[in-house]
């Protein structure tokens, strides 16, 4: 068994996901770890990935769409997985008038302009990135 197989397998396999997947959803991925050496068939091999779509519902849908890629990248290389969350996950971005507002009053106060347009379209192009 070669564990490096199941992840390039994993990848070939998100990497076709990709096609039937709506624009707004990004994916990224790196090899964590690939081996000791190149003459030697690693026992172990590892990935991360970021997932990102313009809600939490859609990325939560994509989530459990690679989890079944990697489940068959694993049964086709005769490999396991593990899946690990290792950062927190945002739900959707919400707008909150009143707290924008009590924001704004107090950054008056210290002499700061508040820009709520530029704040909000800030926040789209960092949820869809």
């Amino acid at each position: 068994m070669n564990a490096l197989d199941g992840v390039i397998q994993l990848f070939n396999g998100i990497n076709a996901l990709r096609q039937q997947l709506p624009t707004e959803v990004k994916i990224h991925g790196i090899i964590t770890n690939g081996g000791e050496a190149p003459n030697i068939i690693p026992e172990y091999a590892s990935a991360r990935f970021y997932i990102r779509a313009t809600t939490w519902k859609l990325c939560q849908e994509v989530s459990n769409k690679i989890r079944a890629v990697a489940d068959g990248a694993a049964l086709a290389t005769g490999s396991t997985v593990k899946v690990e969350r290792f950062q927190n996950e945002v739900l959707d971005f919400v707008i909150n008038p009143v707290l924008d507002e009590l924001l704004k009053e107090e950054l008056a106060q210290l002499g700061k302009r508040w820009l709520l347009e530029k704040r909000v379209a800030l926040a789209r192009r960092m949820q869809v990135m």
